[in-house]
């Protein structure tokens, strides 16, 4: 427990990485997100709204570096806002941890859980429905992916 009663636990490490700095990745990433930013009020609205929420319930906090980190103690994680269309006031920012550079990612040195999406062949088959559009166009990333496991 940290001095705000919440739990802090460590990332799931397979072993402590000594990622690349990313500084210019995410500096990209930042130019493109200003740019979403400035040219359009309510994503800016809701993005600044989200980040200080963030910041207030202590999720987040402020870094100030006076120095220069050493190689391998600091990596940024880009991030950026999506609207889901059933929900188009309400911004769902997502933290990108499988941005790659220089070959490498966060995700690339974490643990992984455990699989938690059901077999989109399994449910049709436990479940037979008519289906009246393209499956493939629908779920062609779960059906690739489900081809790559059988093979």
């Amino acid at each position: 427990m940290n001095d705000k009663g919440h739990l802090e636990m460590p990332l799931p490490f397979r072993s402590r990485p000594n990622l690349p700095n990313n500084h210019k990745l995410a500096v990209k990433r930042l130019y493109h997100l200003k740019k979403r930013l400035d040219g359009n009020a309510k994503y800016k609205e809701h993005y600044v709204q989200f980040i200080e929420e963030m910041l207030k319930s202590g999720h987040a906090e402020l870094v100030h570096v006076h120095e220069i980190p050493k190689p391998g103690e600091v990596y940024y994680i880009p991030h950026h806002g999506v609207y889901h269309s059933k929900k188009p006031d309400k911004l769902r920012v997502v933290f990108d941890c499988s941005a790659s550079d220089q070959g490498q990612s966060l995700n690339d040195h974490l643990l992984s859980g455990p699989d938690l999406t059901n077999d989109l062949f399994e449910i049709i088959r436990l479940h037979p429905v008519a289906v009246m559009c393209d499956v493939e166009k629908c779920f062609t990333s779960s059906i690739l992916s489900l081809k790559t496991k059988t093979m």
